[in-house]
């Protein structure tokens, strides 16, 4: 059963971080940015979907291949949509920004909806450790504190692990620690070639249990449960079971497929019913602890 999906709202940004996995797939295309009246036909089809299965929530990740916020006016519309139409509070999303841009109607407007959607920021540690791969921390600073001064506290902090950040890990968990960055979600980075990047699951994994053991840093990937999402995110592999990735050229199932047109299994105009009967039919799933990517893609490639 489908209880989560990713919206790819669009594939534009303001930065070109030197690892990021989609700007290695294609260039920005300003072109590929869900409309209004299209993002209204897949929030009414998981509607549908969520109210005929008896969903008591539908999580919708709103992020992908560019950064959300530059399409600030349709998350809005999302949010105003969901509010009017869905009276029972099924559908919850969130997003996750690079926080370099983010003003205070911004802020305003998710404090507003709190209740509704999250709003998460991509920080990689300390300026230096940051902006090796990303760029622009004293902006994700200042976004951080406006978001601080209404909401009262942090929010979530994606942070991605590469080999930087576990050769830095005691500078990196003091920084956290001493700025009040207690509630992260790590991500093992991928897509990526670079020997001062790259690590694998084996190195990942020895670093959570460090946050675990050696911190007072509350990490997702940490908290015992079993929650089908996405491997890289310490979560157990999705792909034939549900959370597809939903982009305007079409839908995959996960982000790590897309424009890969031998895995394109729907238009974002489907029906979800149609997609989870595409999705069981076509993929089944790996071993738990597995990725479906590495283990059909990058297996099959070496």
């Amino acid at each position: 059963m489908i209880n989560r999906a990713y919206i790819s709202i669009n594939n534009k940004c303001n930065l070109n971080c030197s690892y990021c996995s989609f700007r290695a797939i294609d260039t920005i295309n300003n072109d590929e940015a869900f409309t209004n009246s299209e993002v209204e036909i897949i929030l009414k089809n998981i509607l549908d979907y969520s109210t005929k299965k008896q969903l008591e929530k539908f999580v919708i990740g709103i992020c992908g291949a560019g950064e959300p916020l530059l399409s600030f006016d349709t998350i809005k519309h999302i949010v105003e949509w969901s509010e009017a139409e869905d009276e029972s509070k099924i559908l919850h999303f969130y997003t996750i920004t690079n926080g370099t841009f983010i003003s205070q109607e911004m802020i305003d407007f998710f404090f507003e909806n709190k209740n509704r959607i999250d709003l998460n920021f991509s920080l990689d540690g300390y300026e230096e450790l940051h902006n090796l791969g990303k760029a622009k921390y004293k902006n994700v600073r200042e976004g951080l504190k406006k978001y601080k001064n209404k909401f009262g506290e942090y929010p979530i902090i994606q942070c991605t692990v590469t080999k930087q950040t576990i050769l830095n890990k005691e500078k990196l968990v003091t920084f956290f620690e001493e700025e009040e960055f207690l509630k992260i979600n790590f991500g093992i980075l991928f897509e990526v070639d670079n020997p001062d990047f790259v690590i694998n699951y084996s190195e990942y994994k020895d670093f959570l249990k460090y946050i675990a053991d050696k911190t007072s840093i509350v990490a997702r990937q940490n908290k015992p449960r079993k929650k089908y999402d996405c491997r890289i995110y310490g979560n157990y592999c999705s792909v034939g079971r549900n959370n597809p990735f939903i982009s305007k050229e079409g839908v995959y199932p996960c982000c790590r497929f897309h424009k890969n047109t031998d895995y394109k299994f729907a238009d974002f105009s489907t029906p979800i019913d149609e997609m989870e009967k595409e999705i069981t039919a076509r993929y089944q799933p790996v071993v738990e602890g597995a990725c479906y990517f590495e283990t059909h893609i990058i297996k099959n490639h070496k």
